[in-house]
């Protein structure tokens, strides 16, 4: 930014000198990124971007960047780049003239689009300031729209000027309007909806004399007009008089410029914008001000063409030229300036200000002259005296000004009889110095002087004429340097002293007369820090030392506790070279340096700054030139040629430190996503790759302002982005989001946050959704479902299959046992009759008996053998009896007395109701575990038990045999077991082995059985 400091010389009529007063402006150009040099409109939005009409572009200014916008090629809508006429007719919507035409541009979505109006070729909009009613100018006539931009009237004008001429409508209060087309004009009242022509006498030469409506005075209900040949007319509604004004030292009218706008300021000052830049008409004197640039400058905001201006809402003013855009910051108007008094042939600055008893002011060039600065008039003098030269400092002792510098001797100037006086007292301490540098009067009366060359300090005690001495290495003090520049005086009469010589402070102590130096290096909080000299000493209300160094900032040292805290550059002041300090009444420090002013909210630990661009008429202090006048509430500082006084109240209330911030532009996976006005966003699930752009707009501080952002709901804590004001985030998980974006400015330790934060949702992925999941869950279970049921399905088929075989041999071996039983068994039964028959008849000898009874005893085995077979296949009397009988009958049969032992239990069987096959399963079941018994327990006693309970009919085996290890009996299963299992799997029961080694073995099983009914 290229800052152009504009020094406004206000010329009153008469041989009175007016104050001179200093406005800094800031130029901004196409080289600051502006889209073109000539503005044509200026306007300021709800959300408080500067808007700007150029002739080549739209541009938005945020206080650190612009942002452009042009016609789209080939676009019906927008017919140029020239942009006029601008006005926010509502939030976040834009309207303006562009080729005749009225054209609208969304700022959310950055889109023009056109309104619903009239076809016609409008030249010119106003603005009603309390309501949104815009005057659209066209053709013969003026159409008025409301807030939605919808015609609710129009107005004519009779008259031969109106025919094809542009009507002009010009707002003067909510019910008046000036109309104007050509030479024709009138007051309309949009009450009674009459016109009433005026009949201005502008006394014209001819018919190609217009005269230009350019403004109105309500208090004193005057309009204004331009003409570019005859200058500036002024009308009095209520006189019903013209004036022609403004004549120049020969009494010709100021006829030189075209006025383009009139604006009002204080003072009775009308600025008026014209083609050879800016004037300032007196409506009191009826002069005009004519305006040059600063000496530093080649161009400026005066003599470029000025088109149009704009107030925004923190009173700064802007100003739209053929040169680019100037601002005058709203500080500006709030800081009294003088300059020009103060400029030397040598270029030496402001060395010193102080107040005299005559409530003046008194300011002193460094090694030239002292001057008194009239504080009702502000009329500045030098002090007439042929030893007003070489001035060092200034001090005040009761009514007198008490000036230092080059020699050993003191220039004073009593304010009430304003009579000089030359004191020579100190040559006799002071014999060899070249230069007095410091005057210092104690709180008890006593003056301290110190002088160069090793001048050490004079103390002139109050009331008397003794003085005492100090000096370096004098055998009673010891201190580092030979002289001191800057010198306060705490609560308890102590004094502490610094000079730009030397790092360390001097503290005389006021009840033992004695000093010693305070080294910041051997200082906890200040030892690592790389002291330079020291420039100017003070102290607050706590009786803290602040101190200003000459390159490491600022130090705060506490006496009591021998601590120190160091600020500088990365704390917020503006620069690390302090020249001067001053608290006002409300313990804030103010502290000039070399690179601006900036004030120090002690309480707060936050620095605010002050530059040209903030309103200052210069910002390089190079020397400790302050003051502060408790009385008026008034701060005085020196920069260079430049004194300047403000009320740091005022100051500071116009530069309230809170500003707007706004998620300004969001990148959707790379592309601009339109509308950044719309909240809870909800986007696809590849929609997740976001970059939001961010801002706060602040147009005096802008380039100062850091960021922080973060994303709720992926960001733990708040990340700081400095001045980058972008932040991406790539890949971000479906869920809820809220951006949050805020900024604070560099020292301050206050964020202003969006107010209203960007929320938006990203949508899971439909193979990632719950619904998804759990139709997964239902498929992979059915899936599951149908695998289990196929297997079992086919495991139960082939059981079936294997069931149906077993019995079908079952049902063999019945038919077989039946057959033996029955056929094979009679016949035999037949035969061992037959034979005893034929005992009785026959007559047999010895050995024949003996033949015929062993033939008889061998038939009987043979029949007993063929039983155990037919009981082995099929028992008869569990074909007839049941199965508890034909167990009973089973145990009996295979008990061997004195072997093995087989008992036989039944309980509640009675209940009980088996099929055929039921009751042959079961029996199979005992008949294996039997013959296990047999074959390997070696058990002496077995159990076999029914029992019967709840719908579930019990079978116990048990023997006291050897038993065996459980696991390995499991894992090496023989036939027999498998058949048991199997049986047991048909009949839906189950079976649970116990046994250990030695110990027996049990077999207990469980089967489902209903009761008999």
């Amino acid at each position: 930014m290229r800052r152009l400091i504009i020094y406004i010389l206000l010329l009153y009529a008469g041989n009175v000198l007016g104050q001179q007063k200093n406005y800094s402006f800031t130029r901004y150009t196409t080289a600051q990124g502006l889209s073109d040099n000539i503005i044509q409109s200026i306007t300021q939005d709800s959300r408080g971007f500067i808007w700007i009409g150029t002739n080549e572009g739209l541009s938005r200014f945020d206080g650190k960047n612009f942002k452009n916008f042009y016609a789209p090629k080939n676009d019906t809508i927008v017919k140029s780049n020239s942009f006029s006429n601008i006005y926010e007719y509502k939030k976040g919507h834009l309207l303006f003239t562009n080729y005749t035409r009225i054209v609208c541009f969304n700022t959310y979505t950055e889109k023009f689009y056109s309104p619903a109006l009239p076809d016609k070729p409008f030249a010119w909009i106003d603005k009603s300031p309390k309501e949104n009613i815009f005057y659209l100018s066209a053709l013969s006539k003026v159409y008025i729209a409301n807030e939605r931009l919808v015609i609710t009237d129009s107005i004519t004008l009779s008259g031969k000027a109106t025919t094809g001429n542009q009507l002009n409508a010009f707002y003067l209060t909510d019910s008046l309007l000036l109309l104007q087309a050509y030479d024709t004009v009138a007051i309309y009242n949009t009450i009674t909806k009459k016109s009433t022509p005026l009949s201005i006498a502008f006394n014209l030469p001819d018919k190609s004399f217009i005269p230009f409506f350019r403004y109105y005075d309500s208090a004193k209900q005057q309009l204004y007009f331009s003409e570019y040949r005859l200058g500036i007319f002024r009308y009095s509604l209520q006189e019903k008089k013209t004036e022609h004004l403004v004549k120049d030292a020969n009494g010709l009218y100021y006829t030189n410029s075209f006025v383009y706008e009139i604006v009002p300021k204080p003072n009775n000052e009308l600025w008026l914008l014209a083609e050879s830049g800016i004037r300032i008409l007196n409506t009191h004197t009826n002069t005009i001000s004519f305006i040059t640039a600063a000496k530093d400058n080649n161009s400026s905001v005066f003599n470029s063409v000025a088109f149009t201006s704009y107030t925004d809402k923190a009173n700064n003013f802007w100003i739209g030229t053929k040169g680019g855009i100037y601002k005058l910051n709203a500080n500006a108007l709030s800081i009294k300036s003088w300059t020009d008094e103060f400029i030397t042939s040598d270029g030496n600055g402001l060395m010193s200000v102080v107040k005299g008893a005559d409530d003046n002011m008194y300011a002193s060039v460094y090694f030239g002259k002292a001057y008194q600065l009239n504080t009702n008039t502000g009329k500045v003098n030098a002090l007439q005296h042929p030893g007003n030269i070489n001035n060092w400092d200034l001090f005040v002792k009761d009514d007198e000004v008490i000036r230092t510098g080059a020699g050993n001797s003191l220039l004073t100037y009593n304010t009430s009889n304003r009579q000089f006086k030359t004191d020579n007292s100190l040559k006799k301490f002071y014999p060899d110095i070249e230069l007095l540098v410091l005057g210092f009067v104690h709180s008890n009366g006593d003056v301290w002087y110190s002088a160069n060359r090793g001048g050490g300090f004079v103390r002139k005690l109050a009331g008397s004429d003794t003085y005492k001495t100090y000096k370096k290495d004098d055998g009673v003090n010891s201190f580092t340097n030979g002289y001191y520049t800057s010198c306060t005086e705490d609560s308890k009469k102590n004094l502490w002293f610094g000079v730009n010589k030397t790092d360390r402070l001097l503290h005389w102590d006021h009840l033992k007369d004695r000093f010693n130096e305070i080294n910041f290096f051997t200082i906890k909080g200040t030892e690592n820090v790389g002291h330079l000299g020291i420039n100017m000493v003070t102290h607050d209300s706590a009786d803290n030392i602040w101190v200003a160094f000459d390159g490491s900032g600022l130090i705060k040292y506490d006496p009591v506790k021998n601590t120190a805290v160091n600020y500088n550059i990365a704390d917020g002041l503006p620069s690390n070279f302090v020249t001067g300090l001053q608290f006002d009444n409300k313990n804030r420090l103010w502290i000039s340096t070399l690179k601006g002013l900036s004030c120090f909210i002690v309480n707060e630990n936050k620095f605010i700054n002050f530059k040209k661009e903030d309103g200052l008429p210069a910002d390089d202090f190079t020397d400790h030139c302050s003051y502060y006048d408790k009385e008026k509430n008034i701060l005085w500082f020196g920069s260079n040629n430049t004194l300047m006084e403000f009320d740091p109240d005022v100051l500071l209330d116009i530069s309230k430190e809170k500003f707007p911030v706004y998620t300004d532009e969001i990148i959707l996976n790379g592309k601009k996503y339109d509308d950044t006005l719309q909240n809870n966003l909800m986007l696809d699930p590849s929609e997740n790759n976001l970059q939001f752009h961010f801002t706060g707009i602040d147009f005096n501080k802008g380039k100062d302002i850091e960021y922080s952002y973060l994303l709720q709901g992926a960001d733990k804590d708040w990340i700081f982005s400095g001045v980058n004001q972008t932040a991406s985030y790539a890949n971000i998980k479906p869920g809820n989001y809220t951006f949050r974006v805020r900024a604070k400015h560099k020292g301050d330790n206050r964020w202003n946050e969006t107010e209203q934060p960007l929320h938006f949702f990203i949508a899971t992925p439909w193979n990632k959704t719950w619904w998804f999941n759990l139709l997964l869950i239902a498929v992979l279970a059915l899936a599951v479902w149908y695998l289990i049921k196929t297997y079992y399905t086919q495991k139960l088929e082939k059981e079936k299959s294997e069931l149906e075989k077993q019995n079908a041999i079952e049902q063999e071996r019945i038919r077989m046992a039946r057959e033996l039983h029955d056929g094979l068994g009679s016949m035999l039964s037949g035969i061992k009759h037959s034979f005893s028959a034929m005992k009785n008849e026959m007559t047999l000898n010895d050995n024949q008996q003996t033949q015929f009874h062993s033939t008889i005893d061998k038939l009987n085995e043979s029949i007993k053998e063929l039983r155990n077979i037919s009981h082995s296949i099929a028992s008869e009397n569990l074909m007839y009896n049941g199965l508890e009988n034909s167990l009973r009958d089973y145990c009996n049969s295979m008990t061997q007395p004195g072997v093995l032992n087989i008992a036989f239990s039944a309980l509640d069987t009675e209940k009980i109701q088996l099929t055929e096959e039921q009751a042959f399963h079961i029996f199979r079941i005992v008949q294996e575990l039997i013959n296990n018994i047999i074959k390997h327990s070696g058990a002496a006693n077995a159990i076999v038990q029914l029992s019967y309970n709840s719908n579930r009919l019990y079978v116990t085996v048990e023997d006291n045999g050897k038993g065996f290890v459980l696991e390995e009996g499991l894992k090496n299963k023989g036939m027999g077991l498998k058949n048991i299992e199997s049986r047991i799997k048909i009949l839906k029961g189950k079976m649970d082995y116990r046994t250990k080694t030695n110990e027996g073995t049990s077999a207990l099983m469980e089967f489902p059985y209903a009761e008999k009914k």
